[in-house]
């Protein structure tokens, strides 16, 4: 997880830097002092330890001076060695050190080189083998906060520290200057730095309790930390009772950014989110488990409230994250970039990808009570979900549509170099009307009551790919509607349409229309629309990938009257402009018997009552 890779990082950092000078104070009573302090650092640390040069002023402050100093890696390490320095001048007070403190008076250090990894186990290469005790008292290396030394006035100069995560993407904290000051043991301590993460430039500045209070391990450990560049503020007010690890942690944490993609993305958690947020929220942690509750703020202006829950998983393993968010109106427009070429693109060369096995899975848990896109607005719009590498499990999508519920659910899994997608959605009783009037199709010539239901198995690499490997069934049913008069009469054929307009609104008795998907093509029967005027009867099919329609309508002679010439209708072209003809000709032979369909869309279509007659 990145932000325990951050804190990491810098604390580690610090504690290299104690571990420099320190040693130094332990082998200021040898003669040949570079020999001797190379020795002495490499039994302490259990590493190699070389010195260019070491200089050493007697007295009080006692001064000591390193340059090209380096510090071995682990055996294990991805290069040889683990710390570089160019310079380091350290003034170390003598009486702290009797009482096993050591207490900086100066500490100064230019261009250090520091690599920070883990082996399989989950083991720093910052642990070494040497240093003090367990707890409390005088330590080369202090193993936990009771021996962190004192830092009165410390500067850093070019400092890069590289920490290589599980996934094998290096995080990288470089610092042109930064500096530790305080007044006392017993004094507030400053930080401030500047510098970059992961090329993303920051400055840090914070104030924390005292050195005194950092070596007194039974009481909390107080920060108050902002991070900011020219785009964004991270500030963070709170306790910690291990902060050396960055552990067991309660704070108060604000973020403000211009954008929230980009800042993401320096925790390499890159999502398409370039607009504006500003949350706060109450963030705990400890161990593997982080937890940010009571989040409130705005995503691209949309007001929101939530939480943020995130474990991590163990060395190469998976990190996992659950995220609840609540809105009153979510407009996506303001979130989702428009994309000025999108107009030209093909719906069926948009690529099916799902996230790579460096990510992590990720919960989520939406709801807004208007969601906008568009010309489209729905509301009380529910989203529950799992994603992780190589797949996507939608449990559920709810909305209001229509006077109803629209509901689906669906996973997308990889399968080779291809995904797999099952869907499955459903519309029971919903307002026609309504309904065509949300998908921007409003019309007068038919209304009532109407279920719909679709499932689709498809396998591609891009989504025409999916559709021309698909299979799938969908049906549409309507009970006691209305469609206009004018409509049965021409589908009909009716000789009274050449001297009039079919007047007023016939009862629909049922209305069905099914549809057998394969390989991006749709047939569709059978079709049924029954009136007291007449039953009209039909099928044909779809060509999703050609976008094509080749559809024949019937009326049925016996439930006509005298004037309907009862020839077929035949319904062709493209589906954004198809045309209508009698076809005197047409040997369409429909079917009124259901193909094999799954339960569920089975149901809808027997429940309409057209199979009855």
């Amino acid at each position: 997880m990145r932000l325990r890779s951050v804190a990491i990082a810098v604390v580690s950092f610090l504690l290299v830097l104690v571990l420099l000078a320190g040693g130094g104070v332990l082998w200021v009573m040898n003669q040949d002092y570079r020999s001797l302090a190379e020795t002495k650092g490499s039994e302490a640390l259990g590493r190699s330890v070389t010195i260019g040069a070491l200089k050493i002023g007697w007295g009080d402050p006692l001064t000591i001076e390193i340059r090209d100093l380096r510090v071995a890696n682990a055996p294990w390490g991805t290069r040889p060695e683990m710390v570089t320095l160019e310079h380091l001048f350290a003034q170390v007070d003598v009486r702290p050190l009797l009482e096993g403190v050591i207490r900086y008076r100066r500490l100064d250090v230019t261009r250090p080189v520091i690599l920070l990894e883990r082996d399989e186990k989950g083991t720093g290469n910052w642990k070494f083998a040497g240093g003090g005790g367990s707890t409390g008292g005088f330590a080369i290396m202090p193993k936990d906060r009771t021996q962190f030394p004192t830092l009165l006035d410390f500067t850093l100069h070019d400092a890069t520290i590289t920490y290589r995560t599980t996934s094998g993407k290096p995080l990288v904290v470089a610092l042109k200057q930064a500096a530790i000051a305080s007044s006392g043991d017993d004094q507030p301590v400053t930080v401030t730095a500047d510098g970059a993460y992961n090329d993303l430039p920051a400055k840090i500045e914070a104030t924390t309790d005292s050195f005194d209070v950092m070596r007194n391990g039974s009481v909390p450990f107080g920060e108050d930390v902002k991070v900011t560049n020219k785009d964004s503020t991270i500030a963070f007010k709170g306790h910690l009772m291990d902060p050396l690890d960055f552990d067991e942690v309660e704070a108060a944490l604000v973020i403000d950014t211009k954008n929230f993609g980009t800042l993401l993305e320096a925790f390499d958690a890159g999502l398409p989110a370039a607009f504006p947020a500003k949350l706060d929220g109450t963030l705990t942690h400890q161990g593997d488990h982080w937890q940010i509750d009571g989040i409130k703020g705005t995503m691209a202006g949309n007001a929101v409230t939530g939480a943020f829950v995130l474990d991590e998983g163990p060395r190469g393993g998976t990190d996992k994250m659950a995220i609840k968010a609540r809105y009153d109106t979510l407009n996506l427009d303001t979130m989702i970039a428009k994309d000025k070429e999108s107009k030209d693109t093909d719906w069926k060369s948009i690529a099916l990808e799902l996230p790579d096995k460096t990510a992590p899975v990720i919960k989520a848990d939406l709801a807004a009570k208007r969601l906008k896109y568009g010309k489209t607005a729905l509301s009380a719009f529910a989203l529950v979900g799992t994603g992780g590498p190589g797949a996507l499990d939608i449990d559920s999508i709810r909305f209001a549509m229509a006077g109803t519920t629209f509901e689906a659910n669906g996973t997308a899994k990889s399968e080779g170099k291809a995904t797999r997608l099952q869907i499955n959605a459903g519309l029971p009783g919903g307002n026609l009307s309504e309904l065509l009037k949300t998908l921007g199709a409003a019309t007068d010539q038919i209304a009532g009551e109407v279920s719909a239901r679709i499932a689709l198995d498809a396998t591609g690499s891009k989504l025409g790919e999916a559709l021309a490997h698909s299979n799938g069934s969908a049906v549409f049913a309507m009970i006691d509607g209305r469609v206009s008069r004018d409509v049965v009469e021409k589908a009909s054929t009716d000789l009274r349409t050449v001297f009039r307009k079919g007047e007023g609104m016939s009862k629909v008795k049922c209305l069905l229309g099914v549809a057998t998907l394969k390989n991006g093509v749709a047939q569709v029967s059978p079709l049924i629309l029954r009136t007291p005027e007449a039953t009209l009867t039909g099928g044909g099919s779809i060509d999703l990938l050609k976008n094509t329609v080749d559809l024949t309508i019937r009326s049925d002679p016996k439930s006509t009257g005298f004037f309907a010439l009862d020839i077929p209708i035949r319904i062709s072209g493209t589906l954004a402009s198809p045309g209508a003809a009698p076809d005197s000709k047409s040997n369409f032979k429909e079917s009124l018997a259901l193909p094999e369909l799954p339960k569920a869309i089975r149901r809808v279509a027997e429940q309409s009552r057209c199979l009855a007659g």
